[in-house]
């Protein structure tokens, strides 16, 4: 089931954001759960425990929006690179792939394998 919501054009994942908070030595807890923002319009993630108290925060905040804008323009790169490895090869190769194979010789593996599942090899 998919859990992902579209926030300001991008979709991201709330247990994503909880995963990334978790990452935070000073947060030992995460929830994160998608609100509808009546006043500003659109959805929001909801709010950080320090919103409440000023700039408290805005650390968080800004370690989120870096830390999750990295891993958009990863999962963009591993979308464009199985891509054009489906087009020249003519395999069945999922973006998941390249974050299931954490060096390049176990997705060269993977590589290996879709061209084996596309020539019949290994099909009983």
């Amino acid at each position: 089931m998919d859990h992902q919501v579209k926030i300001r054009g991008l979709r991201v994942g709330p247990s994503d954001v909880e995963h990334a908070l978790l990452l935070r030595p000073e947060v030992v807890q995460a929830a994160v759960v998608a609100v509808e923002d009546a006043r500003r319009g659109g959805t929001r993630l909801g709010r950080l425990p320090g919103d409440r108290q000023g700039d408290a925060g805005r650390p968080l905040r800004s370690f989120l929006s870096q830390r999750l804008v990295s891993a958009v323009g990863q999962t963009l790169l591993a979308m464009r690179m199985t891509a054009q490895l489906r087009a020249k090869l003519q395999v069945r190769l999922s973006p998941r792939a390249v974050f299931d194979a954490p060096t390049v010789a176990r997705f060269a593996g993977a590589v290996d394998a879709a061209v084996a599942e596309r020539d019949g090899a290994g099909v009983g």
